[in-house]
Parts: C-alpha cells; sequence; structure tokens
C-alpha cells in the first residue's frame, strides 16, 4: 500500500496526495491519499492488511530542493516530516502493531510550503521519479532505489 500525506494547498507539502493521483490507474498497489491527517486513515490501512506500507510526505532535512530520501524511523522526528512529526512517529508505531507490515517513509525535501505557494518544479520532477519507480515494479523489491 502507497500512502500520500501532505496539504495540497501548501506547495511542496503536497508532494504525498500529487503522488497518489499521478498513481491512479497506474500500478497494482493500493493507493490512500490521507491529506495532512494521517491518523485518521488508521483503520482503513489496517482492514486492508497490507505486508508493506510505503508513506511519502514532505520533509526537511536541510538537502536540496526535491531531493528523495528514505527516511530511517529513528530520523523521522529529525528529518522534520511534513507538518506533523510527532503524531506521524505514532501513526507509524500504531500501524506497525496493528498490521505488522513494514512500513518505509519516503521523504521528498520540500522547500516552500506556506499557505497557496505552489509546488516547486524540483518537488514536481522528484513525483515523477517517484511515480516510474512505482509504475515499473511489481513489488518494489531489487528495483532501483529513487532515493539514489
Amino acid at each position: 500500500m502507497i500512502v500520500g500525506v501532505g496539504n495540497p494547498l501548501r506547495g511542496d507539502d503536497g508532494i504525498g496526495p500529487l503522488l497518489i493521483q499521478r498513481l491512479k490507474g497506474k500500478t497494482e498497489f493500493a493507493l490512500l491519499d490521507c491529506g495532512e491527517v494521517p491518523e485518521n486513515f488508521a483503520q482503513r490501512i489496517i482492514d486492508f492488511s497490507p505486508d508493506t506500507v510505503i508513506l511519502v510526505d514532505a520533509a526537511d532535512w536541510k538537502g536540496s530542493r526535491g531531493q528523495i530520501k528514505r527516511i530511517p524511523e529513528g530520523e523521522i522526528a529529525n528529518a522534520s516530516l511534513s507538518t506533523h512529526n510527532a503524531s506521524l512517529r505514532l501513526f507509524i508505531d500504531y500501524l506497525r502493531r496493528q498490521t505488522r507490515a513494514k512500513i518505509i517513509v519516503i521523504g521528498v525535501q520540500a522547500g516552500d510550503r506556506g499557505l497557496m505557494d505552489s509546488m516547486s518544479p524540483e518537488v514536481e520532477e522528484a513525483a515523477e521519479k517517484l511515480e516510474r519507480w512505482i509504475v515499473g515494479s511489481s513489488s518494489l523489491q531489487g528495483e532501483e532505489d529513487p532515493t539514489r
């Protein structure tokens, strides 16, 4: 299952929902746009019973705008994921306990995240790269890592 997190009205913060929109009809993976409140979708994810959950969200680790990074769980608070760092960590812990799924967090280095900001070209390019990675894979295992 691929879960997009973020607010499309806040520029680069909308990477998660944008990716979910781009993937509709192009992949066999279950897709879920959680907006800014992924915790409100926990039961839907649990009911789906995925073995792997890939969370895609805007982040800030002072990297290059549009850079894609797999964020280890221990770094979630340090990467300032979108607007919900503390709740995202709790959400991940809860999902793991309820589903025993492998949880992968993919962050995209954001730039502008102000209300009504446009998404930057670099982050749109990151969405395209992630889309190609997901659509080109049936399992996401052994495929070229988009974070490189």
